[in-house]
C-alpha cells in the first residue's frame, strides 16, 4: 500500500496550495457525481426514469468548479470535458425555467414584488434562535480551546500588529488601528499569550455570525436566519481566519453589524437610532480596513436601483450615519495627514497598478481561490443563482438588497485581479450578504435541495477545519509531520529563533536588535522581547517602505553595537562596522523537511550609512 507521501507525489501535491486545489477538485467531482444519485433517488420515488431539476444544478456547479480546477492545474482533458457540458447544463436550466414561465403566464399567475423583510414571525423562532446561537457559541468555544492547545507563534504580520499594540495610536504605516487596539485590549485583559492575543478574532466572527442570524430572521424568518448563521460561521475563510488576529475579522464583524443596522433603519418608520448604529459600524469598519469603503458604495447602488430604498435613504438618518462615520474615521485621516499619508499611499500601491496590466492568469487564480474562501458548493450555488435565475432573484426585494451588498466588491476585486492582482481575502466582505442570499434563495424556493446542499457544505467545511485544527494530533501518525502542505508551516520555529536571539542579546547587553527584513524583525521583537526602543531595521537607502523604516533609524548611532539577524549575505552590512562576528546559525523549519538558515551576528562599532538621499515608497503586502 503506498504511503501518504507517495500518494502526494503521485497526485503532484507539493505545497499547501496544491493540497487546497486538490480538495477543491475532489469536492467538485463529488458534487458532479451526486447528480446521478439524485436522479436515481428521484426515479425510484416516481417509479419511472426522470431527470429532476437538481440534476442540472449539480451538473452545472460541479462542472464550473471542475473547469476552474482544470484551468489552475493545466489539465486540457478536464477543460475539454467540461467546456461543452457547462453550455448544455445552462441551456437545460434555461429551458426548464422558460417552460415554467410560460406555464405561469398561461395560468395568469402574477408574481408581486417581494417585500424587503419577512412577513410575521412563527412560533418556532425561539427554537431556531437557540439553535443558531448555540452552534455559534459552541464553535467559538471550540476555537478558543484550539488556540489554547495549539500555541503556535504569531505570524509575521500578527507580530507586527503586536508591536503596534505596544504603542496604541490612531494609525500605523500599512493599516488602520483597530487590529492593534484589539490586541492591546486583549493583552490588558488576559495577558500576552498567543491564545489571548488571537481571541478577539474568534470573538469577532461570533458577533458577525450572530448579526447574520438577526438579519436573516428579519428577511426570511428565523429558520433561514439560523441556517445562514451556521453556514457563515463554518465558511472555510472564517474557520481559518478565526485563529489569526488580522484585520479581516473586525472588518467582517462591522460589515455584518452595518448590514443589519441599515436594513432596520430603512424598513422601520423611526429608524434614526439604527442609522446611528450604521454610522458607528461604518466608522469602526474603516478603522479596521479601508475595504469598508465598499459598504457606502453598495448602499448608494441600493438607493439607485430600488425605489423603496431610495425613499428610505432620503431621510435625515443617512446624514446622521455619514456624520458619525466621518467623526469616527477622522482621527485616522488626521494621523495620516501628519505622517504624509503613509497608510493611504500603501493601500493605493498595494493594488500594484504600476506592474504589467491585464493578467488573465491572476483573474483565474483569484476566481478559483473564492471557491476555497466561500466553499465550493456555496460558490457554485451562488453562481448558479446569479446566472440562471437573475430576473426572478432580482424581483425579490430582499434578494436585491443582498445582491447589492455582495456583488460590487466581488466584481471590483475580480477586475483588479485581471488588471493587476488581488489576494483571496480581499473580497471577503461579499460573503456576509452572499451567505444570506444563497441560504435565503435555496430554502425559500427549493427547500429540500437547499437543506441538502447547505448540510453538505457545512459538513465539508467542518471536516476540513477539524482536520486543520487537529493537524498536530493526527498528521505525524499519518507520516505528514514534515509535509509541504502543513497549514501551520509559516508559524513554526519563530519561538526557537527568538530564544536564540534573546540569548545573544543577553550575552551582549549593550547591543541593540537589528534586522534587514520587516517580517523577521517583527517576529523577533515579539519572541526575543527587546525593549521597545532598542530595535531597528537596517535601512542604508533611507527608504520609508514599512512601519519600522518609518519609526526607527540608526543613522545617527555611530559607534553603536547591534545583534544582527539575517537570512541574506552579510558582507554589505558588515562593511559599515568595525567588526562582525558570527554568533550562531539557526535552522528555521520549512515545509517538506527543509530548513532556512538565519545567521545571528554581533556587529560592533557602527560607522554610519553611506550618504544617500532619503526617498519614500510603498512596500506591497497582503
Amino acid at each position: 500500500m503506498p504511503s501518504l507521501d507517495e500518494l502526494a507525489a503521485y497526485f503532484q501535491i507539493t505545497t499547501a496550495e496544491d493540497a487546497l486545489w486538490f480538495g477543491i477538485g475532489v469536492s467538485a467531482q463529488l458534487a458532479f457525481t451526486m447528480r446521478f444519485l439524485i436522479q436515481w433517488i428521484a426515479s425510484e420515488r416516481a417509479g419511472r426514469s426522470i431527470v429532476p431539476v437538481a440534476f442540472w444544478y449539480f451538473s452545472l456547479g460541479g462542472g464550473i468548479v471542475l473547469f476552474v480546477y482544470g484551468l489552475q492545474r493545466g489539465e486540457p482533458v478536464i477543460l475539454l470535458g467540461q467546456s461543452f457540458g457547462i453550455v448544455v447544463y445552462l441551456r437545460n436550466i434555461w429551458l426548464i425555467h422558460a417552460e415554467r414561465r410560460r406555464e405561469r403566464e398561461r395560468l395568469s399567475v402574477s408574481l408581486p414584488p417581494r417585500p424587503l423583510r419577512a412577513a410575521g414571525e412563527t412560533a418556532q423562532d425561539g427554537r431556531w434562535a437557540a439553535i443558531a446561537l448555540g452552534v455559534i457559541a459552541g464553535l467559538t468555544l471550540l476555537r478558543l480551546i484550539t488556540l489554547a492547545l495549539q500555541g503556535y507563534p504569531l505570524l509575521g504580520d500578527e507580530a507586527q500588529y503586536w508591536t503596534w499594540a505596544q504603542a496604541p495610536d490612531w494609525g500605523y504605516y500599512s493599516k488602520p488601528p483597530m487590529v492593534a487596539w484589539a490586541i492591546a485590549a486583549a493583552e490588558a485583559v488576559c495577558g500576552g499569550g498567543v491564545a489571548c492575543l488571537r481571541a478577539p478574532a474568534t470573538l469577532s466572527y461570533a458577533v458577525g455570525a450572530a448579526f447574520v442570524f438577526l438579519l436573516g430572521r428579519r428577511l426570511f424568518g428565523a429558520r433561514v436566519g439560523a441556517w445562514a448563521a451556521i453556514v457563515y460561521a463554518t465558511l472555510p475563510g472564517v474557520s481559518f481566519s478565526a485563529l489569526l488576529v488580522t484585520t479581516d475579522p473586525f472588518l467582517l464583524m462591522f460589515w455584518a453589524v452595518g448590514l443589519y443596522a441599515v436594513h432596520r433603519a430603512a424598513t422601520e418608520g423611526d429608524g434614526l437610532r439604527w442609522w446611528a448604529v450604521a454610522g458607528v459600524a461604518v466608522g469602526l469598519g474603516l478603522l479596521s480596513k479601508y475595504a469598508m469603503i465598499a459598504f457606502p458604495l453598495s448602499l448608494g447602488l441600493w438607493a439607485l436601483v430600488d425605489p423603496a430604498a431610495r425613499a428610505a435613504l432620503r431621510a435625515r438618518g443617512v446624514l446622521l450615519a455619514a456624520a458619525i462615520a466621518g467623526a469616527i474615521f477622522a482621527p485616522n485621516l488626521l494621523w495620516n495627514a501628519a505622517q504624509d499619508w503613509p497608510t493611504l499611499g500603501h493601500t493605493a500601491d498595494n493594488a500594484n497598478f504600476g506592474a504589467s496590466l491585464f493578467n488573465p492568469e491572476n483573474l483565474l487564480k483569484f476566481f478559483g481561490e473564492q471557491f476555497g474562501v466561500f466553499g465550493p458548493l456555496l460558490m457554485a450555488a451562488l453562481l448558479a443563482l446569479l446566472v440562471t435565475r437573475p430576473a426572478a432573484i432580482w424581483r425579490d426585494g430582499r434578494m436585491r438588497f443582498l445582491i447589492l451588498f455582495a456583488t460590487p466588491i466581488l466584481l471590483i476585486m475580480l477586475g483588479q485581479s485581471f488588471i493587476s492582482r488581488a489576494h483571496a481575502n480581499w473580497a471577503a466582505p461579499a460573503y456576509v450578504a452572499a451567505t444570506l442570499l444563497v441560504a435565503g434563495a435555496l430554502l425559500t424556493r427549493a427547500p429540500k435541495l437547499g437543506r441538502g446542499l447547505l448540510s453538505a457544505s457545512i459538513a465539508l467545511h467542518v471536516v476540513v477545519a477539524a482536520a486543520a485544527y487537529a493537524w498536530d494530533a493526527w498528521a505525524p501518525a499519518a507520516g505528514l509531520a514534515d509535509a509541504r502542505f502543513d497549514p501551520y508551516q509559516h508559524q513554526r520555529g519563530w519561538d526557537g529563533l527568538g530564544a536564540a536571539t534573546r540569548a545573544a542579546l543577553d550575552a551582549h547587553p549593550d547591543a541593540r536588535l537589528l534586522s534587514d527584513h520587516r517580517m523577521t524583525l517583527a517576529s523577533l521583537v515579539r519572541e526575543a522581547r527587546p525593549p521597545l526602543d532598542d530595535f531597528a531595521k537596517w535601512n542604508p537607502r533611507g527608504t520609508v517602505l514599512d512601519h519600522y523604516e518609518m519609526t526607527t533609524d540608526i543613522a545617527a548611532d555611530v559607534g553603536a553595537d547591534f545583534v544582527f539577524v539575517t537570512r541574506s549575505a552579510v558582507d554589505a552590512v558588515a562593511a559599515r562596522f568595525d567588526a562582525a562576528t558570527l554568533i550562531r546559525t539557526y535552522a528555521l523549519p520549512r515545509p517538506g523537511g527543509r530548513t532556512r538558515a538565519y545567521r545571528i551576528y554581533l556587529l560592533e562599532g557602527f560607522r554610519g550609512y553611506a550618504p544617500v538621499e532619503r526617498v519614500k515608497g510603498i512596500e506591497p503586502s497582503s
